[in-house]
């Protein structure tokens, strides 16, 4: 595994997130592109990683809880990167367990 790639399409899987939490309020139709693309990020990352796409959903739909995602403020390039990072190092974690 490439950490340095899983760690980008970890950023680009909660950007993608924090994209759809801030626009929900606009109806299914302004979500609908957005979530397919984040099923496709999960998709993806879960192969990259080589782990349980069913199961690594109880950490990549809890986020907030997960690793203190703040879904109430913009994330910059550095929060993105560090809960990038926090994320990545929970999968490996989890993986390493055999719980994903």
């Amino acid at each position: 595994m490439d950490r340095t790639n899983a760690l980008n399409l970890c950023e680009e899987y909660l950007h993608q997130v924090w994209c759809i939490e801030s626009m929900k309020d606009g109806g299914a139709v302004s979500l609908y592109g957005l979530e397919q693309h984040r099923i496709t990020l999960h998709n993806y990352l879960c192969d990259v990683l080589e782990i349980d796409h069913v199961k690594s959903k109880d950490i990549l739909s809890y986020l907030d809880e997960k690793i203190g995602f703040d879904f109430s403020k913009i994330p910059s390039e550095s929060d993105l990167r560090n809960y990038a990072d926090k994320l990545l190092s929970l999968l490996m974690e989890e993986k390493k367990k055999g719980n994903i």
